[in-house]
């Protein structure tokens, strides 16, 4: 009989090897497309399209090569050597035929990442030059201005700040990716020194040659950051989906040929679904290895083995079961097989799937047969209190809350779908999520039944102040509540002070100073934060692990006295540090995130939702299970 689990072992050799192949491919592709989009003046020319191509068809090779490759142990162990080839020969037209539970074929699924991967190029270059037009239109502003002031501009000194600060924001909406903002942002600092220079100067002369340094600043800025968006969506992006197919494939095409090779075997009785070492989460691969027939757990019959794997990336194992020498008591191993294919299917954590079988989310259930009316939760719902607030443990909680997210489907389409897709159309889809990520955060946790204690007796900082309050879960409210809070309706910046002087009242108060939007949900994040340091110990956590070995540095060249460590925060403000007060901004940006209610909030759980799943699993991690 063959050693499965050396089998096993050496898929996992092969997909390693085959995940750092592609790796390097991408490497080099994305580096030649960077050069080839340069060397054109930041347009997409024939050579880089054929180069881009290229690609896409090496990498439909690659994945047929791996899924030779995963069978080939299987076949080399079981089988002669005069049947092998036809049998790996059988097994890769298995693969290309065999539909998954979303109707598509290997074939499909392929050349929609082919499509994805054209596409995206030239999207990225048109981004690119869209930030580049942008500012140079401000530039042409600001030189009409200063035009009209005569030969000393008054108005250079006054404008100098909102003109840093336009410049800055003219990528922001185009450059979607963190890394190509940064570049950005790194070329418009060179651009506020030119700006400042002319607001000493003031001559004519000098607003000429500081135009000519603007421009360039943008030129210089805008092909760093298409630089980096084409690395990004190359190397980053599409390497990952490219590697999600190969892997499940590889692991798909070794499954199935290690059926296929022993199902005949007599003394082969069933198969035990073994869970993978990395098998972070409890899902549908948890019942799989907990099933029971009577043949043991985890071990299926041959009639009910799931045919391929319970998800894409699953590395959980399938091996024979092959018929014991004694007889198990009076039952005979045949009667012991003919008896487990009658009854219903008992799972460890209690209750029971009668035989029949109706679909799970992923098909996982019905693609093995198996009933799915009472699927049992793994464990009861886990609390955590301020002793049991580790970072690790937060975010593998996390982790399981974020699986459940990408499956939720929205009216345009299911998450995890959306977030492989166009920007556009995922940001379009975060009302729909918002309300559902309510629904069931106010289920698990409870919320909108404590109102926060408030200096304020009515009107509309109050009423922001509450709206604010009911997202998050009522336990957090409650604590909070031992110090009051006075909220300020104001269109200035947002900000908290823990303790202000009121002259009026003649003491010190917890002050909210907020507009009518997200930034409410960020700066009441400020007061949990002051009231609650558990919670915010493991975001400060998190950001010295994710920046360990970063410098400080200017976040925006319009804002001189803000540093920090922006790492790859969904903005560069979640980064921001204060002297002597760690990064407070980390907890409130990830908060203004997933529970705040406008166009900023939207587009930043977007982008924790393409970017930042680390900093999204802590924070659904604590706002699911932590209770103070």
């Amino acid at each position: 009989m063959a050693d499965w689990t050396a089998l096993q072992r050496e898929i996992w050799r092969l997909i390693r090897q085959q995940d750092a192949a592609l790796e390097r491919t991408a490497a080099q592709v994305a580096e030649a497309v960077v050069a080839g989009v340069r060397a054109a003046g930041q347009r997409v020319d024939a050579a880089t399209t054929a180069a881009v191509t290229d690609y896409v068809i090496q990498a439909e090779t690659a994945i047929r090569s791996g899924i030779e490759t995963a069978v080939t142990p299987v076949s080399a162990a079981l089988l002669p050597q005069s049947l092998r080839s036809r049998f790996i020969a059988a097994r890769v037209a298995d693969a290309y035929a065999r539909r998954w539970p979303d109707g598509l074929r290997l074939s499909d699924r392929v050349w929609r990442w082919q499509e994805r991967t054209r596409r995206g190029v030239s999207d990225v270059v048109a981004r690119g030059v869209r930030a580049g037009e942008s500012a140079n239109n401000l530039i042409y502003d600001m030189q009409r201005a200063i035009e009209a002031q005569g030969p000393r501009f008054g108005i250079a000194t006054k404008q100098v700040d909102d003109w840093a600060a336009d410049l800055a924001r003219a990528g922001r909406r185009a450059l979607t990716t963190p890394k190509a903002y940064s570049q950005w942002l790194k070329s418009m600092e060179a651009a506020r020194a030119h700006l400042d220079k002319l607001a000493e100067g003031g001559t004519r002369r000098q607003a000429e040659q500081t135009f000519r340094n603007l421009r360039r600043a943008v030129l210089d800025g805008q092909a760093g950051a298409i630089d980096e968006a084409l690395r990004w969506w190359v190397y980053d992006r599409q390497l990952y989906s490219l590697k999600r197919i190969a892997r499940t494939e590889m692991s798909t095409a070794h499954h199935r040929a290690g059926i296929a090779a022993s199902i005949e075997d007599g003394d082969v009785i069933g198969y035990r679904w073994r869970l993978s070492g990395s098998h972070p989460v409890w899902d549908i691969c948890d019942l799989y290895a907990g099933v029971d027939f009577g043949m043991g757990r985890g071990v299926f019959p041959k009639d009910k083995v799931p045919a391929g794997k319970a998800h894409p990336h699953c590395l959980c194992s399938l091996t024979p079961v092959t018929r014991p020498r004694k007889d198990r008591g009076d039952v005979a191993p045949d009667r012991l097989v003919a008896e487990a294919g009658k009854r219903p299917i008992e799972l460890y954590t209690g209750g029971s799937l009668g035989p029949g079988g109706q679909s799970i989310g992923g098909g996982g259930l019905q693609r093995a047969g198996l009933s799915t009316t009472a699927i049992p939760k793994p464990q009861s719902w886990r609390t955590l209190g301020d002793a049991d607030l580790d970072l690790d443990q937060v975010k593998a909680l996390g982790a399981e809350r974020l699986v459940e997210l990408l499956d939720h489907e929205v009216p345009s389409g299911r998450l995890r779908d959306l977030a492989n897709g166009p920007d556009e159309a995922l940001t379009a889809a975060m009302p729909d999520l918002r309300r559902h990520l309510d629904t069931e955060i106010r289920r698990r946790q409870g919320t909108g039944k404590v109102k926060p204690a408030a200096h304020n007796k009515s009107g509309k900082g109050k009423a922001l102040l509450e709206r604010a309050a009911a997202k998050y879960p009522d336990a957090w409210v409650e604590s909070a509540n031992r110090v009051k809070v006075r909220a300020n309706a104001s269109a200035s910046r947002g900000a908290y002070w823990k303790r202000r002087w009121n002259r009026s009242a003649s003491r010190f108060e917890a002050v909210i100073r907020t507009s009518d939007s997200s930034t409410a949900e960020h700066e009441y994040g400020h007061h949990l934060q002051a009231m609650l340091p558990r919670l915010d110990a493991v975001f400060q956590a998190e950001h010295r692990r994710r920046t360990a070995g970063d410098g400080l540095e200017l976040l925006y060249s319009y804002a001189r006295r803000e540093t920090g460590r922006p790492d790859h925060y969904v903005s560069r403000y979640q980064g921001r540090e204060y002297a002597g007060q760690d990064a407070l901004e980390v907890l409130t940006m990830a908060f203004q995130a997933v529970l705040g209610d406008d166009a900023l909030a939207n587009r930043y759980l977007a982008d924790m939702l393409k970017s930042d799943k680390e900093m999204l699993k802590l924070t659904l991690g604590v706002l699911f299970h932590y209770k103070p």
